[in-house]
């Protein structure tokens, strides 16, 4: 979910690579390159997120990227693009052959936006046209899913686990927007809501006291 045009970004350069060098005649069957993209997103109380990112890909897709990046580091330039408005910090990249995956942990910088009353994680999503689902929601973590088709040989299913900080309350999706907005718990607030229960209590006290002294006359 949050800041997807990261997503977008990777997914395009690995479909390049996929249908990169590949011709097919028109008696010849299509292949279908399918992703997988899980990724653990954990939104910090000062709106940074930590995300673990796990893309898994087919047989042929996986051996295809390795012909196109031989080496991974040549990968990192485009996991990380320059022009990318939302700042990426600490991207660790690696492989894992056995299982065909990409594996990439970093942290985002201003994943969520403070609004003031408000804090909001937009999605990217939209901006391609597509429109991530939220299939459950268990207090702070969110479950989104999307399937994301550039062309008819390359699928990628995207499932992102968002965990919101301790202390979120008002989440709520906006699906039409593609916005997750929350509240946050602060000193402040607790601060203005103590002051709001004591001034409630010394009203009350004053009014009993001042009952109690009314009384206290009439009976002299």
């Amino acid at each position: 979910m949050v800041k997807n045009k990261i997503k977008f970004v990777v997914f395009a350069a690995v479909v390049l690579c996929l249908t990169a060098g590949f011709v097919f005649s028109q008696t010849q069957p299509l292949s279908v390159y399918e992703m997988d993209d899980k990724s653990e997103t954990i939104v910090l109380r000062n709106g940074d997120a930590k995300v673990k990112e796990v893309i898994t890909m087919s047989a042929s897709a996986y051996v295809s990227f390795k012909q196109k990046y031989p080496v991974l580091s040549m990968f990192t330039r485009i996991f990380k693009p320059a022009n990318m408005p939302t700042q990426i910090e600490n991207l660790d990249l690696k492989l894992d052959e056995g299982k065909n995956q990409i594996i990439a942990e970093y942290l985002m910088k201003g994943a969520a936006v403070n609004q003031g009353d408000h804090w909001e994680i937009k999605s990217s999503a939209s901006e391609t046209g597509e429109k991530i689902d939220l299939v459950s929601q268990k207090g702070n973590v969110l479950v989104f899913t999307m399937i994301g088709q550039s062309d008819p040989s390359t699928k990628m299913v995207t499932t992102v686990n968002l965990t919101l900080p301790g202390g979120a309350r008002d989440i709520v999706f906006d699906k039409e927007a593609q916005i997750v907005t929350y509240k946050m718990f602060s000193i402040l607030s607790a601060r203005n809501t103590i002051f709001v229960i004591l001034g409630i209590v010394f009203t009350l006290l004053g009014v009993a006291n001042y009952i109690f002294l009314k009384r206290k006359k009439l009976a002299f």
